[in-house]
């Protein structure tokens, strides 16, 4: 402190001095210099005004061209369901396939199948009057109560569906014989049940035979004939079966329709737009996804009055899909190998009707424009293929003009 304050006092008296005023006159000349030097830096001239407001170049935008393959979609919604479906009651089959009222007083006592189950070929689902409900695989219906004696293609499945389940090992005869008997008996037995005899089943047969048959009993019948019911042995065309519905009454009278199933021959059905329709048909493929795996399919029917489509997967779908609504790819254009794609802003007509693409160029920050005529082949909603015209004269990976640039 002493120092500066001795240093100090020097240049008062300094400015005190004979030359003092001399003193004052360079230190504010400096002064002012450097507050003009700082005033200078913020001050510009019109032309540097001008030039630094003006806007900047014009740069073009681009898009690169792409050697890729490339698809035309249409993008819909679809459930998967089954194909065949079937209603299994006890009620009178009507001719539309549905079921009437149940006449009389059968309960319906058991049910051994839910939702989601599967039911193979022979399986009991249920009781009623603590009878046995039995599924076997046949073509048809059985449209009556069977008999020893009888004869007919119901026989027929019945002796097939037994020697496919190890019960019967004779020829398929159509005649309800001994032999015939012998197995329902033997196939009764293993589900826990005995098969209704004459004596037994008089009076407790369906009403529903063919032009009346079956209603009553021959009375001279042998005591040990054996009699097939219809509610007890059911029908499918196909098995195994996957139940989609049950009956929730378990106690109380049977009803209308006990359950019912489909098969395991799952399709898509999907709806598309009126516009769609009149492009889609059954040669094209169909993509879509299950549980995060890609799967192929075709068309099997186009468009009926709901607009709706049929698609049968090319594999089988595991029956648990069923009623899953998923995404469905429709390709109605596809480039088998990699082709020249650009995107649809890309492309340009010019006042004589020819399709261009415009190659940008640039060199020293300068960019050159170069049109080049192309044909225009699949595209879709975002990109396009081209073909050049001139053979090389546009290749992938140049640049191309997006949109206007001047």
């Amino acid at each position: 402190m002493r120092f500066l304050k001795n240093k100090f006092t020097k240049f008062r008296v300094l400015l005190k001095g004979r030359n003092g005023w001399l003193v004052c006159l360079i230190l504010s000349s400096l002064i002012i210099g450097f507050l003009g030097f700082l005033v200078g830096l913020n001050i510009k001239s019109p032309n540097q005004l001008k030039a630094e407001s003006a806007s900047p170049d014009a740069t073009p935008i681009t898009a690169k061209v792409q050697l890729q393959k490339i698809k035309n979609l249409i993008i819909a919604r679809g459930d998967i369901k089954s194909t065949n479906s079937y209603k299994f009651g006890v009620g009178k089959f009507l001719l539309d396939g549905s079921v009437d009222k149940l006449e009389g007083s059968d309960i319906l006592t058991d049910l051994f199948i839910q939702r989601g189950d599967i039911i193979n070929e022979g399986q009991n689902v249920a009781e009623i009057n603590g009878r046995p409900v039995i599924i076997m695989r046949g073509e048809k219906v059985s449209s009556r109560d069977i008999k020893t004696g009888d004869q007919g293609y119901d026989v027929s499945q019945l002796q097939e569906s037994l020697s496919r389940l190890g019960f019967y090992w004779g020829d398929i005869s159509g005649v309800f014989d001994s032999k015939t008997g012998d197995s329902v008996r033997s196939f009764y037995n293993f589900l826990g049940y005995e098969p209704l005899k004459n004596e037994i089943a008089k009076g407790q047969l369906s009403q529903s035979g063919e032009n009346g048959n079956n209603k009553v009993l021959d009375e001279k019948a042998s005591s040990d004939e054996i009699i097939v019911p219809q509610k007890e042995i059911m029908f499918a065309p196909i098995m195994p079966l996957y139940v989609s519905n049950t009956a929730h009454s378990v106690g109380y009278q049977t009803p209308q329709v006990i359950f019912e199933a489909a098969t395991s021959d799952l399709h898509i059905e999907a709806q598309v737009n009126q516009a769609d329709c009149q492009i889609i048909n059954i040669s094209q493929k169909v993509e879509f996804t299950i549980n995060n795996r890609a799967v192929a399919g075709k068309i099997n029917s186009v468009c009926d009055s709901k607009n709706n489509i049929i698609v049968k997967p090319n594999e089988v779908i595991d029956y648990s899909q069923i009623d899953k609504n998923i995404k469905v790819e429709i390709v109605v254009q596809s480039s088998d190998k990699e082709v020249l794609t650009v995107p649809l802003t890309a492309i340009s007509t010019n006042s004589s009707g020819q399709t261009l693409v415009n190659l940008v160029k640039s060199k020293d920050s300068n960019y050159q424009l170069q049109e080049v005529q192309v044909i225009i082949g699949i595209k879709n909603s975002e990109e396009c293929q081209i073909t050049p015209i001139l053979i090389d004269s546009i290749k992938d990976g140049d640049d191309i003009l997006i949109g206007n640039y001047s």
